[in-house]
C-alpha cells in the first residue's frame, strides 16, 4: 500500500506538470488535490504543491522514477498523456486527461494496476489551482 500511495503522489506532480503544457499559463505556485478511488477502497486526498518556472511543454512533464510518460498531445485547453510506472513488482498502465480553465485545472487519470497476477482499476481525480509566486 505504500508503494500504491508513493506512486499515487508521483503521478499528482505528473499530471500538474501535464496540464502546464495544455496551454499557455503564467508561471507560478501551483497546488493541486489527488483523490485515488478504487472499489471498495477510500483513501483521503494527497495535496501537493509544484512551482512552475517555465511554462515550456517540453519542460513541463517531469522524469519520474519508475514511470514514462508518453503519447502526450495538446487540443485547445486539453492536455492528454499515457502513462506507465513500474515498482516492486507492480506495474500501472493508464491514461489521463487535464483542462485548464485560466488559473485552475481538472482532470482524471485512469489506471489498471497489474501486481502478482491481480489486476485493479484506479481512478485519480485531480483538481489544481495557481495559488501566487515561487
Amino acid at each position: 500500500m505504500k508503494t500504491l500511495i508513493g506512486l499515487g503522489a508521483a503521478l499528482i506532480v505528473l499530471a500538474s506538470a501535464a496540464a502546464v503544457s495544455a496551454q499557455a499559463m503564467q508561471p507560478g505556485q501551483w497546488e493541486t488535490t489527488a483523490r485515488m478511488e478504487m472499489p471498495g477502497m477510500a483513501m483521503p486526498p494527497i495535496t501537493t504543491q509544484q512551482c512552475i518556472r517555465d511554462a515550456n511543454p517540453e519542460n513541463a512533464v517531469p522524469q519520474m522514477p519508475n514511470c514514462a510518460v508518453t503519447n502526450r498531445s495538446v487540443s485547445g485547453n486539453t492536455v492528454r498523456w499515457s502513462v506507465r510506472c513500474q515498482e516492486s513488482g507492480m506495474v500501472m498502465n493508464g491514461n489521463g486527461e487535464m483542462t485548464i480553465h485560466g488559473s485552475t485545472s481538472e482532470g482524471a487519470l485512469q489506471l489498471t494496476i497489474d501486481q502478482g497476477g491481480a489486476r485493479q482499476q484506479m481512478t485519480h481525480r485531480f483538481s489544481g489551482r495557481r495559488i501566487g509566486n515561487c
